[in-house]
């Protein structure tokens, strides 16, 4: 089982590239379980679109 903060650096990786498998396989068991990273999760989904919308110089 995955640790939060293993959890974390793992939702903000795959935001980034494609993980394997079976890291995959660990974040999403770890989030059906936590509250907390799913949250997370989802900020971090949030601030990435917002971030797109915005325009550029």
């Amino acid at each position: 089982m995955l640790t939060c903060q293993e959890a974390s650096l793992l939702v903000s990786r795959g935001l980034d590239e494609s993980l394997p498998w079976s890291r995959r396989l660990a974040l999403h068991m770890h989030l059906v379980l936590c509250d907390a990273c799913r949250r997370y999760a989802g900020q971090l989904r949030w601030i990435r679109a917002a971030a797109r919308r915005f325009p550029g110089p």
